[in-house]
C-alpha cells in the first residue's frame, strides 16, 4: 500500500484560474509530426444545470490515491436552490475508482461514494444532499492529472531508488563545430556486399572502413572526412574511394549513394573536430565563447550561444544532461556530480525559456509532479489465452549467462528479455510477462512472477524489467502494469533521471560473414532530455547545434540478417529524414521519408508500416493551417482525412473505404476544445 496524505489549504481561497491554466500548459502536446494540438481538458470550476437548481463544483482537492486506483478528496461546491435565492456553500468529501490515463493527462473518475456534505461543519438537508450528489455524478466524469499530482505529498515520492548511478560521465566541451563519434564497446564491422567496404554497426554516425587501404571514412551530410585511424586527426576528403561507388543498388544504402554522387570536393571550411569514444560520453557544443544570460536578477545565469543546459552561478559551472547535474570550476574537465543544487534553481520562472529544467530541480513542483508521474502504472489486462505474437530468435543456439549478486541467467544473444528462473524462461516482452519450459517456447501468459526476478540489481541490463509487475488475476485474464522504469527513466533525489548510470557493455560476435551485434541502452551520450509536456524523456543521438548537423543509427536483426539504418539533416530552417528500421519485440518495419521547409511551414512524409496484420502506406502533407493525409492498406482499404483551420475553428472531412467495399464518411467542427463529429455509412459500392 502507498500512503497518501493531505497538503493543507485555504478551502475557500480556491481560485479555479491556476488549476486551469497551469494545466492547460502541463498537457499541451506536440505530436510526432509537429503539428501543435490541444489536448483535451477538463476544466473547472464546473457548473451543472439541474431540475431543481445550479451546482458549481471547484477544483477537487485530493487527499490520497491509494495504489493509483482509489482517489479520496474534497471540493468546495456551490449551490443555487430554485425556490432560494441565497447562494450556499458546502465541502464536498468523496471517494471514488480513479484510473489515470498518461497519455491524455486525465484521471477517469467512477462508482463515485459520497461520505459527506458539509456546511459550515454541519451536514446539508437531504433535498440539497440529492442536487449535489446527481452534480456528482452527472459532472465529475475526468480530473486533470496534474491537478491531482500537484495535492499529493512529499512523503508519497520515492525519493530514490537504491544503486542507480551518477558518477559523470567523460564530457567534452567544444566551442567550434564538433562531431561525437559513439561506439559501443570496439567496432563493430560489417561488410557491404562485394564493396571492398565494412561499415561500423555499433555507432551513431555512418562510419565506413576501405579494407585495401585501412583508411576510415565519416559521412557528415553529403560531406566525406577521412582518417588513418579511429583516434587519430580527421580532414576533409579530397577525393573518395571507388568502393564508396560500389555500394549495393538498394534502399538500404540509397542515401549514402546519393551522397556520393552529390559530392563536389571538399568544402572551403575548416573541418569540425570530430570525437572519438568507445564508452557514453556527452558533448556540450558553444557557438563560440559562453555567452551567459541572467535568469531574472537572481545571480544564476543560462549559456545562451548553447543547445545544452548549461547554467552559471558562483563561478561554477552546472551541466544538466540525463536529469543528473554535474559541476566543475572550469569547462575544461573536472567535472563532478551535483550532491546539492544551489537553491536558487528553483527561482527559475515557470514561463522562463529554461523552465524545463525546473523539474529536474529537487523539491519544485515540476519535479514533484514528474517524480509522481514516473510511479503511476500503466496497466493492460490480456486474456491468459493471449499468444505471443513474435516468435522469440537468437543467434545461434540460446545462451544464458549468470546476472550477478542472483540466482538468475539471461539470454544474451537475441534482442528479447529472456530470464531463467530455475528450469523456467521468463520472457518480458511489451510491458508483459510470458512463461515457457523452454527457451525458444512456446509462450504462455504469465499469472504469478517469481519474486527473485525483482532482484535484479540495476548492473544488470535486465533490470528494467523488474518494473514490470502483476496487479491482478482472474480465471480469465491477467492485469500487467509497468512503471517508467520499464523505460529507463528512474528517480533520484526526488527527480526523474534517465538511465541506471551502469555502463553495460554490447554482446557482439563474428559469424557466417556478418557479426550479431546487441548493444543496450545507455545513459549518456544521446543527449537525454526532459519533456514536462510528455512526461518522457527524449533523445537526441546525433550531433549537437547550433550549427545544424546529421545524425544516424543502425541496428542488426538476426532474423531478417540486415541492418536497418536511420538518417536526418538539418540546419536552421530545413530537416530532412530518412529510414528503415525494423523492430523484433513488436514485429513491425517501417520506412520513412519527411522533409521540413520553414519558409513555408510544410512538412510532407511519406510512411509505410508492415505488421502482423500487413501493409500500410501514409502519405501526410500539411502546414500550420491546413492538412490532408491519405493511407491505404495491403488489404485494399482507403482513407482520406482533410482538415483545416480557420479563426480557432477546426473542420475537418474523412472518407474511408474499407477493404470489403464498405464507405463511411464523417465530418468534424472544433473550437476551443469542444465540437461535434458525425458519421455516416453505406454498404458495397
Amino acid at each position: 500500500m502507498i500512503a497518501r496524505t493531505l497538503l493543507l489549504f485555504c478551502w475557500f481561497g480556491i481560485t479555479s484560474v491556476f488549476a486551469q491554466n497551469s494545466v492547460t500548459e502541463a498537457t499541451k502536446t506536440v505530436d510526432s509530426d509537429s503539428e501543435e494540438t490541444a489536448s483535451y481538458v477538463p476544466e473547472y470550476p464546473k457548473t451543472i444545470q439541474l431540475p431543481g437548481g445550479i451546482v458549481t463544483i471547484h477544483p477537487p482537492q485530493i487527499r490520497s490515491w491509494e495504489d493509483f486506483e482509489v482517489i479520496e478528496g474534497l471540493a468546495v461546491v456551490e449551490a443555487e436552490v430554485n425556490d432560494n435565492p441565497e447562494r450556499r456553500f458546502g465541502v464536498l468529501a468523496f471517494s471514488a475508482d480513479a484510473v489515470p490515463d498518461l497519455d491524455a493527462r486525465t484521471v477517469a473518475i467512477d462508482n463515485v461514494e459520497i461520505t459527506s456534505i458539509t456546511e459550515q461543519g454541519r451536514a446539508v438537508d437531504e433535498k440539497l444532499r440529492l442536487m449535489i450528489a446527481d452534480a456528482v455524478t452527472e459532472g465529475v466524469r475526468e480530473i486533470p492529472l496534474d491537478l491531482v499530482l500537484s495535492h499529493l505529498s512529499d512523503d508519497v515520492l520515492e525519493r530514490s531508488m537504491p544503486g542507480i548511478k551518477s558518477q559523470p560521465p567523460t564530457i567534452i566541451v567544444a566551442k567550434s563545430p564538433a562531431i561525437i563519434v559513439l561506439l559501443q564497446g570496439e567496432p563493430v564491422l560489417a561488410p557491404i556486399g562485394d564493396a571492398g567496404l565494412t561499415f561500423a554497426a555499433n555507432t551513431n554516425w555512418p562510419l565506413f572502413k576501405v579494407e585495401s587501404s585501412g583508411q576510415w571514412y565519416l559521412r557528415n551530410n553529403e560531406n566525406w572526412l577521412v582518417a588513418t585511424g579511429l583516434e587519430e586527426s580527421w580532414a576533409w576528403a579530397t577525393e573518395l574511394p571507388d568502393e564508396l561507388s560500389n555500394l549495393p543498388d538498394d534502399d538500404n544504402w540509397r542515401s549514402t549513394r546519393n551522397a556520393v554522387t552529390a559530392w563536389k570536393g571538399a568544402p572551403n571550411t575548416s573541418p569540425p573536430t570530430v570525437f572519438v569514444h568507445t564508452k557514453p560520453a556527452e558533448l556540450i557544443l558553444l557557438d563560440g565563447e559562453p555567452k551567459l544570460v541572467e535568469i531574472a536578477d537572481t545571480g544564476l545565469s543560462y549559456v545562451e550561444n548553447s543547445e545544452s543546459h548549461l547554467f552559471s552561478y558562483n563561478n561554477r559551472w552546472y551541466y544538466l544532461v540525463s536529469g543528473r547535474w554535474f559541476s566543475n570550476k572550469s569547462l575544461d574537465g573536472g567535472w563532478q556530480a551535483v550532491l546539492q543544487l544551489p537553491e536558487v534553481f528553483a527561482s527559475i520562472p515557470e514561463d522562463h525559456l529554461k523552465a524545463d529544467v525546473l523539474a529536474s530541480v529537487p523539491n519544485t513542483p515540476a519535479a514533484k509532479i514528474a517524480a509522481l508521474d514516473a510511479q503511476i502504472p500503466k496497466k493492460t489486462a490480456v486474456p491468459l489465452n493471449t499468444g505471443l505474437p513474435e516468435t522469440v530468435t537468437y543467434a545461434g543456439a540460446p545462451k544464458f549467462e549468470p546476472i550477478p549478486d542472483t540466482s538468475l541467467s539471461r539470454a544474451v544473444n537475441t534482442s528479447y528479455e529472456v530470464i531463467q528462473v530455475s528450469g523456467r524462461y521468463y520472457l518480458c516482452y511489451s510491458g508483459m510477462w510470458y512463461v515457457s519450459n523452454s527457451a525458444v517456447g512456446p509462450w504462455s501468459v504469465a499469472n504469478s512472477v517469481p519474486a527473485s526476478i525483482y532482484q535484479i540489481p540495476p548492473s544488470s541490463p535486465a533490470y528494467h524489467t523488474t518494473y514490470v509487475k502483476i496487479y491482478e488475476t482472474s480465471p480469465v485474464s491477467v492485469t500487467f502494469g509497468y512503471t517508467s522504469g520499464y523505460s529507463s527513466v528512474y528517480i533520484v533525489n526526488g527527480v526523474p533521471v534517465y538511465g541506471t548510470g551502469w555502463y553495460y557493455p554490447p554482446y557482439y560476435y563474428y559469424g557466417g560473414g556478418y557479426p550479431i551485434y546487441y548493444g543496450y541502452p545507455y545513459t549518456y551520450g544521446s543527449s537525454s532530455f526532459y519533456n514536462p509536456r510528455t512526461g518522457a524523456y527524449g533523445s537526441v543521438s546525433r550531433a549537437y547545434g547550433p550549427y545544424g548537423g546529421w545524425g544516424y543509427a543502425s541496428g542488426y536483426n538476426p532474423r531478417t540478417g540486415t541492418y536497418g539504418r536511420a538518417e536526418a539533416t538539418w540546419d536552421y530552417d530545413e530537416w530532412y529524414g530518412v529510414g528503415e528500421a525494423y523492430n523484433p519485440r513488436t514485429g513491425r518495419y517501417v520506412g520513412t521519408e519527411r522533409y521540413y521547409d520553414a519558409d513555408d511551414g510544410d512538412w510532407k512524409t511519406n510512411t509505410t508500416f508492415e505488421g502482423t496484420r500487413g501493409e500500410v502506406n501514409v502519405n501526410r502533407h500539411f502546414d500550420d493551417d491546413s492538412g490532408r493525409t491519405n493511407i491505404s492498406t495491403g488489404a485494399g482499404g482507403e482513407a482520406t482525412i482533410n482538415r483545416r483551420k480557420d479563426d480557432g475553428v477546426t473542420n475537418t472531412t474523412s472518407e474511408i473505404r474499407t477493404a470489403d467495399g464498405r464507405t463511411i464518411s464523417g465530418s468534424g467542427r472544433f473550437e476551443d476544445g469542444e465540437g461535434r463529429t458525425t458519421l455516416s455509412g453505406s454498404e458495397g459500392g
